[in-house]
């Protein structure tokens, strides 16, 4: 029976002794030294137990797996694992624990009582042991560092998991799919993949996550709230670990090789998914065409396609998008904010990923060759959509007259063609232009300017596809053939024109 309750909290103890002992919680007294490190302690038995880790010694040994333990009791509660043993069960949402502390903290969660409040910036937390850790975000104290890449850890349970980074074991076996985790908890959660069990909705649109941490970082996009400022540029991010990831754009630091190509990249994931190319693995399929992709959050996004949904709004203009990030794209067109320069020519963009697409030009690569007709590309999607040209596949109609595209955005488009919509406007002349690409070429008219020069005889054109064109002159290739007559074009524009003759010929006979 607990009849000894502390003055100062309602906490009740079994003996009066273990009071006192409690009491040096809300004094902050800590009589005890660690001999090693100096760490002090209320407790002379909680000293003892720190000091195992400085000789390493865990005499409690598992007799199942044998995992060994600093403490009899981290032991005993550890081979409940082995039984699948959750004793105590919450009364208000049924979830079950292992241990008596545990659902303790959990019960937090539903009262949403958090005692302990960071002295520096007021933040609150459920757990006096998080609100430690969370007071080194503020120090940026990691005392715990990796011997093998030299990375820091503010918790030593953080670089225990890290580690078998290194060693590559992964010990946590998926049931469903048999896919293997270095961490339980990952494991864990990758299940919830196979359940569909989302539990945690976001208050303001519904969404659901299987993750709390994912609801909580979500709701940051209705607050748009951006806590975390890189010092480079200034740029804003909503997660600690996305502005640790950006911060490796400064430094240009890519620690992750690809084992098969010796590409290098920054994160770990990125490296995961780019090893999917050589092995063209896709495993997620959309129930609706079929396509097959690498990511489940690619799939996602692809199914806005077929439903048509588009909950993203440009506050400029009104145009729709499915994803967040296109309307965020698209907001540089209205701001004329274009933060990467190419290192070549000065050119400017709006994306990185079009900056270094377009540093290509000028080393003229083509990683990405047609294995039809030989043709090379400088972007995986560009031979994508080539490869329909040999296939004749053109899966996009147009609802109003009913000619067919390969691709959904030349349809698109075609289709200002039937609402003789102009939206782009040259600032010089005032001639109005369906693209926005047509309209900057007009503007070289303006300009003179005539960037692109034939390496066989000097002649400058406005347009490089315009010089593609005009060296046919020079290599007396004609790569466009009429299926009627065999006649041979070097363009094709010349070819479509050249078969208006056998079809105004059927007509006449």
């Amino acid at each position: 029976m607990k009849t000894h309750q502390c003055p100062q909290c309602p906490k009740v103890f079994t003996r009066s002794g273990d009071v006192k002992t409690h009491m040096l919680v809300h004094s902050g007294d800590k009589p005890h030294e660690c001999p090693e490190c100096g760490k002090r302690f209320g407790r002379l038995g909680s000293m003892k137990t720190h000091m195992l880790v400085h000789s390493g010694d865990k005499p409690h040994e598992c007799p199942e797996c044998g995992k060994r333990f600093r403490h009899l009791q981290h032991m005993k509660t550890h081979r409940m694992v082995h039984a699948d043993e959750r004793p105590f069960q919450c009364a208000e949402c049924g979830k079950k624990f292992r241990a008596r502390g545990n659902i303790i903290r959990h019960m937090l969660v539903h009262s949403g009582d958090k005692p302990h409040e960071c002295p520096k910036c007021g933040k609150r937390f459920s757990e006096l042991g998080n609100m430690k850790r969370h007071r080194m975000v503020h120090a940026d104290e990691r005392p715990f560092q990796c011997a093998e890449c030299g990375k820091k850890f503010r918790v030593r349970g953080n670089i225990i998991s890290h580690m078998l980074v290194h060693s590559g074991t992964k010990p946590h076996e998926c049931p469903e799919c048999g896919k293997r985790f270095s961490r339980l908890g990952n494991m864990k959660t990758h299940m919830l993949v196979h359940s569909d069990d989302k539990p945690h909705a976001c208050p303001e649109c519904g969404k659901r996550f299987s993750r709390l941490g994912s609801m909580k970082t979500h709701r940051m996009v209705h607050a748009d709230e951006r806590p975390f400022q890189c010092a480079e540029c200034g740029k804003k991010i909503r997660a600690r670990g996305n502005i640790i990831s950006h911060m490796l754009v400064h430094s240009g630091d890519k620690p992750h090789e690809c084992p098969k190509c010796g590409k290098r990249l920054s994160e770990l994931g990125n490296m995961k998914r780019h090893r999917m190319v050589h092995a063209d693995e896709r495993p997620f399929q959309c129930a609706e065409c079929g396509k097959k992709f690498r990511v489940r959050g690619n799939i996602i996004s692809h199914m806005l396609v077929h439903s048509g949904d588009k909950p993203h709004e440009c506050p400029e203009c009104g145009k729709r998008f499915s994803r967040l990030g296109n309307m965020k794209t698209h907001m540089l067109v209205h701001s004329d904010d274009k933060p990467h320069a190419c290192p070549e020519c000065g050119k400017r963009f709006s994306r990185l990923g079009s900056m270094k697409t377009h540093r290509m030009v000028h080393a003229d690569e083509r990683p990405f060759q047609c294995a039809e007709c030989g043709k090379k590309f400088r972007v995986r999607g560009n031979i994508i959509s080539h490869m329909l040209v040999h296939s004749g596949d053109k899966p996009h109609e147009c609802p109003e007259c009913g000619k067919r595209f390969s691709e959904r955005g030349n349809m698109k488009a075609h289709m200002l063609v039937h609402s003789g919509e102009k939206p782009h406007a040259c600032p010089e002349c005032g001639k109005r232009f369906s693209c926005l690409g047509n309209m900057k070429a007009h503007m070289l008219v303006h300009s003179g300017e005539k960037p692109h020069a034939c390496p066989e005889c000097g002649k400058r054109f406005s347009r490089l596809g315009s010089m593609k064109t005009h060296m046919l002159v020079h290599s007396g290739d004609k790569p466009h053939e009429c299926p009627e007559c065999w006649k041979r074009f070097s363009r094709l524009s010349d070819m479509k024109r050249h078969k208006m003759i056998h079809a105004d010929n059927r007509l006449n006979t």
